[in-house]
């Protein structure tokens, strides 16, 4: 059976496509059948558009280094996205940390630094493979 990959703008993947893997992380406040839930939904994503693409509970050894990198780049709660996919670029250049897709789910009292004619309640995203959401 010949797969037909599925893309928008025929671009070549991404470096983070290349290891076929997604994990999610529920930093603090965040329960194991919120993360179970997410994990569900981007399963049927992946089934529904034949992606070839795994997902999985991301490691929870990880989880204080993600937390102190949204601190870093948060103000009062306040997630700048821009500024967290530039530090998880540049730790991604720097070692082995995250080379897959990696979605991060944060509690309720965070919020999104907003860019430009952009309102994001429930989370950001980036083609670099980093999904925040809450």
């Amino acid at each position: 059976m010949k797969i037909i990959r599925w893309s928008l703008d025929e671009q070549d993947t991404w470096d983070w496509e290349k290891t076929g893997k997604i994990h999610v992380y529920g930093l603090s406040g965040v329960s194991d059948n919120e993360v179970e839930n997410v994990i569900k939904i981007i399963s049927e994503v992946i089934n529904e558009f034949i992606l070839p693409l795994s997902v999985k509970k991301g490691d929870t050894n990880k989880n204080e280094d993600i937390e102190l990198l949204i601190q870093q780049c948060s103000d009062n709660d306040e997630i700048d996205f821009d500024k967290l996919e530039k530090e998880l670029n540049k730790k991604r250049r720097q070692a082995e940390f995250l080379h897959y897709g990696a979605v991060f789910i944060v509690n309720h009292t965070y919020r999104f630094k907003q860019p430009t004619n952009e309102t994001a309640l429930y989370g950001m995203s980036t083609r670099n493979g980093l999904i925040v959401i809450k």
